[in-house]
């Protein structure tokens, strides 16, 4: 029965998740397993790590016999996470980030995953119909997290083909559009930019020189800067004989930077929010714990505590997240978790490279960028859409496709390597088939 207007407006504009929604409601439904479903989807394309499953759900079980309490059947100590948590967040911020300002407490906020911290940190800085500017291409879930129900739009800035944009420090006499903005016309005040470091899709890790010009351009213009750090521990790209190594990658936080002192110039720090989630690093995608963390704006902290109930995350994770983070477990943990991934990577890039597509180099992360569109013959954002669908309806393989992300040309495609090594043989087994992609004589790497 009509009832006159059906749904509210707001649900009705902003960003459409589209085929990823589709698509991953279909990969739920039919997962590929070697033995019980052998026929099912394999799925290539969602940004998780399914390499630590076991020692993960061991470690989580021990945890809740363990440290659960009656405490954690109320609200508990407070609404953003408990007193216990953001104790723990705090010691493994201080040892594994390096800050430059020691993380309190008090500096955290914690949600029910990073998409719902970015939506509340958005709600809380901006009003609709501001400009966020990020540069492309970009995780497309970002469209999602900060758009759908602020009103805000995100504008990609467009660089060189030759220069990864990522790489290249923002002046402020280029003036960047985003592609709406081009089409259309428009013309919104831009208040915010967002740095993906180590950068979804591509999985590079951003240099400290780049991550500095990213606070100065912040500072130099009155944005506010969000540095989305979620990959932090899964930088593999060295082979690591020790935790120190580890712990001395390439990698640089945005909490580590003295950005007066390296730049001489001013920084005022209450502008720099850190994101950072339980979900990668930790192989848990489905525990939802998302972090905040702002070091010297204790007023927007306050804000977003007035938000919390909405987004508290549930006693049970809290429990576990406190547990690994205080384990004398945790660096072998990670230590395990980035040495799977850097075989599961070396297995796919290779893979790729021997089959002529060009392969981005990789630092971190699940996934890696491939650009296929030379190797398929793919010159427009139509054949990229038919080989996706292809290979999705035919070979039941779903990859990522670069459209998504706003690639800067058609052909991309972002793959995860992350899971179970017979999941991952078999998906690139049918990508083989149906792809036509064959081992050729010219191989290809991005450096």
């Amino acid at each position: 029965m009509s009832t006159g207007r059906s749904f509210s407006t707001r649900i009705q504009e902003g960003a459409d998740p589209g085929l990823y929604t589709k698509a991953f409601v279909k990969i739920a439904n039919d997962p590929y397993h070697p033995s019980s479903n052998p026929g099912g989807i394999v799925g290539l394309g969602v940004a998780e790590n399914l390499l630590m499953g076991e020692e993960l759900v061991d470690l989580s079980r021990r945890a809740m016999t363990s440290n659960l309490s009656t405490q954690d059947l109320s609200y508990g100590d407070d609404l953003w996470g408990s007193k216990r948590l953001h104790r723990a967040l705090a010691g493994f911020l201080n040892e594994w980030f390096e800050p430059y300002e020691e993380v309190q407490p008090e500096h955290i906020i914690t949600s029910a995953g990073l998409s719902c911290s970015i939506d509340q940190l958005t709600y809380t800085l901006f009003n609709p119909s501001e400009g966020i500017l990020i540069l492309r291409p970009y995780y497309a879930g970002f469209n999602r997290d900060f758009c759908k129900r602020n009103g805000v739009k995100l504008v990609g800035v467009t660089h060189p083909p030759s220069t990864p944009s990522f790489q290249r420090r923002p002046q402020a006499e280029e003036q960047p559009k985003g592609e709406d903005e081009e089409e259309q016309g428009e013309d919104r005040e831009v208040r915010g930019i967002v740095l993906c470091n180590p950068h979804n899709p591509t999985g590079r890790v951003v240099p400290r020189s780049i991550v500095l010009g990213y606070c100065d351009f912040a500072q130099r213009h009155d944005l506010q800067l969000i540095s989305d750090e979620i990959y932090a521990q899964s930088v593999f790209s060295s082979s690591e004989s020790s935790m120190h190594e580890i712990r001395g990658s390439k990698f640089t936080s945005a909490l580590n930077l003295d950005v007066e002192k390296e730049t001489g110039r001013p920084f005022n720090r209450s502008r720099l929010h850190v994101l950072y989630g339980m979900s990668k690093d930790f192989g848990a995608n489905g525990f939802r714990i998302g972090v905040l963390i702002n070091q010297d704006n204790q007023e927007f902290i306050r804000l977003m505590a007035g938000m919390s109930i909405f987004s508290k995350i549930s006693a049970p994770a809290d429990v576990i997240f406190s547990a690994l983070l205080s384990s004398e477990y945790l660096s072998t943990y990670l230590l395990i978790s980035r040495e799977r991934l850097r075989v599961a990577h070396d297995l796919v890039e290779t893979w790729f490279s021997v089959r002529g597509c060009t392969v981005y180099r990789c630092d971190a992360g699940p996934f890696l960028w491939v650009d296929m569109g030379d190797r398929l013959g793919i010159t427009t954002w139509e054949e990229e859409a038919q080989w996706h669908t292809r290979l999705f309806e035919e070979g039941k393989v779903y990859i990522s496709l670069g459209a998504t992300y706003k690639s800067e040309r058609p052909g991309y495609f972002r793959i995860t390597f992350a899971v179970p090594e017979s999941t991952l043989l078999e998906g690139l087994g049918r990508m083989e088939k149906i792809l036509g992609l064959r081992i050729s004589s010219r191989s290809t790497h991005e450096p």
